[in-house]
């Protein structure tokens, strides 16, 4: 198929399914380079947007999904403690313009992808104190990500061996 640069997201990437065994994409966005990410590109890149879709269905992923907002939530001094900040979107967008994939292959590297979801819980509990709400859901992503993680990579090496 053919995209053209108003079919593209701000992320400059596109997402879907390809029909009738298309072999190629031709973008039609002139000198500029983008990364098409599509279901099928390769098994551990379906495995890996189906976690993050599961991630960010999660009851608890609210205060996950986006940046945090210093300033819309009252916390000055948050930049002096998340030094790094992570969240579920920016997850996605790394993913869909190709940032967690080895080389051409199309494949994930799942090491990069578990470091970021890793980051957003560990920002969290770093923040706020344990016991508070944030703390406890932060946990309990952990938990269900990792489970989530190990469930689909696992699949995938059983499946190459």
């Amino acid at each position: 198929g053919t995209f053209k640069p108003d079919q593209l997201n701000e992320s400059c990437c596109c997402w879907g399914t390809l029909q009738n065994n298309c072999e190629t994409i031709t973008l039609d966005i002139g000198k500029e380079n983008y990364f098409v990410f599509w279901r099928g590109i390769s098994q551990s890149a379906d495995e890996a947007m189906d976690v993050v879709n599961a991630v960010k269905d999660h009851p608890k992923a609210g205060p996950f999904l986006n940046p945090v907002d210093p300033v819309a939530l009252n916390l000055p001094d948050y930049y002096k403690i998340v030094k790094q900040p992570m969240d579920l979107s920016t997850i996605e967008q790394k993913l869909t313009s190709g940032k967690y994939v080895h080389g051409y292959s199309g494949e994930i590297d799942i090491v990069r992808l578990r470091r970021d979801f890793d980051l957003i819980w560990e920002n969290a509990r770093a923040y706020n104190v344990d016991g508070s709400w944030i703390h406890k859901d932060a946990v309990t992503m952990k938990k269900f990500t990792n489970r989530k993680l190990d469930n689909a990579f696992k699949k995938n090496r059983a499946d190459t061996h």
